[in-house]
């Protein structure tokens, strides 16, 4: 199984909180998005055509979220990143929401994605554009 990992630090918006002024748990999703999205193009490399889903998809076919510690606006949270992928065609995604001001787990989380061709095919091999740009980062055998 390959693992790579990442670091993405986000600074909550107002317009993440609830009417208590605490991050809404929606947020949490966001959050993760916008982690994977850098990740994508900081580690994996990916242009735009990979990131807008022109080449290659890999929708997310499950989501979960446990919700540990509560953040309010003005807090830092650092998202832990873990990418996995195993010999079967499909990614994983594991976060850790860290509270900076507290140094304390907030969240903790998972997606886990299936790849789609350009014609919204499953596939069902890790697609070669992928496994080659796993290549320039590690050395990745399929």
């Amino acid at each position: 199984m390959l693992i790579l990992e990442y670091e993405y630090v986000i600074k909550p918006r107002f317009s993440d909180t609830d009417s208590y002024g605490v991050m809404h748990h929606s947020s949490y999703f966001k959050w993760f998005e916008e982690a994977r999205f850098e990740f994508s193009k900081e580690v994996l490399k990916f242009d735009e055509d990979l990131l807008n889903g022109k080449k290659l998809k890999f929708p997310i076919v499950e989501c979960n979220c446990r919700f540990k510690e509560s953040v309010i606006y003005d807090d830092v949270v650092k998202i832990d990143l873990k990418f996995l992928l195993g010999k079967s065609a499909k990614i994983t995604f594991e976060y850790k929401a860290i509270n900076l001001r507290i140094n304390r787990i907030c969240a903790v989380g998972k997606t886990v994605h299936m790849f789609l061709d350009e014609n919204n095919r499953i596939c069902l091999n890790i697609p070669k554009i992928l496994s080659e740009r796993l290549n320039d980062i590690v050395e990745f055998e399929e």
